[in-house]
């Protein structure tokens, strides 16, 4: 407590800055008249042993909350990277999965391939050991002949077909040009010759067809025809006579 006191000793103001907050007389000489005097005091705020609990309780409350949050958070990404772990592991194992069952489905249908293709085989085999043995070529052609048709409809149960060429018009998609020829016999832009055939399997080309396209007859093609033909007539009639 700080006491401030404030009073006037022969007609002087002692202490405080003030006149209005004390106005008494002090005689020296004589007798002391007690003047008013107003003390001002300003207490600090003491904190007492509770004042302190209560204040350490307040700051330890908002900690607990903190540490909670933080704990919860912990807890949380703890169990995302758990999930994210376990969601890898999965995928892992899901690819493994798809890649084993592709491996087995491509296996499975080149043995369904395989097994449909071996009875010709088996048949080409025999016509060849015929043909070793035979002396009529005309059966040996024709069992031959039998295999191609067995293969043909092998190959047709499984999708496979064979592309047309000859007689039709050239395709880029489907014909693949090794030459051109000059004819008069074939409509320019058809195919004249087929030197290999060609597949497809549904709507995928497995192999071009090699062909031999038709060409309009020049002007020295057709008079070199012409003149050939002339000679010929001249020939004939040389013979006859």
């Amino acid at each position: 407590m700080v006491d401030v006191v404030k009073g006037r000793v022969g007609g002087l103001d002692v202490g405080g800055e003030d006149d209005d907050v004390c106005d008494g007389d002090w005689d020296v000489g004589g007798s002391v008249r007690e003047a008013p005097m107003e003390v001002l005091s300003e207490e600090e705020p003491s904190v007492s042993d509770g004042g302190v609990a209560v204040a350490e309780l307040v700051d330890e409350e908002p900690m607990s909350a903190v540490e909670a949050a933080l704990m919860e958070a912990r807890a949380e990404a703890k169990k995302s990277r758990d999930q994210l772990v376990r969601l890898a592991a999965d995928f892992d194992n899901f690819r493994k999965r798809t890649v084993r069952e592709h491996q087995d489905a491509v296996r499975r249908s080149k043995g369904d391939v395989l097994c449909e293709l071996l009875p010709v085989f088996d048949n080409m085999e025999r016509a060849v050991a015929y043909s070793e043995v035979a002396t009529d070529v005309q059966g040996v052609v024709a069992g031959v002949l039998m295999v191609m048709r067995q293969f043909g409809d092998t190959i047709g149960k499984l999708g496979v077909e064979r592309v047309k060429s000859v007689g039709e018009v050239f395709d880029p998609t489907v014909h693949e040009a090794i030459s051109v020829v000059e004819t008069a016999g074939v409509v320019p832009g058809m195919v004249a010759t087929e030197v290999l055939a060609g597949y497809k399997w549904g709507e995928r080309l497995l192999r071009a067809a090699m062909v031999v396209v038709a060409k309009a007859p020049s002007a020295e093609h057709t008079e070199r025809g012409a003149s050939g033909d002339a000679d010929g007539e001249r020939g004939d009639g040389q013979d006859m006579c």
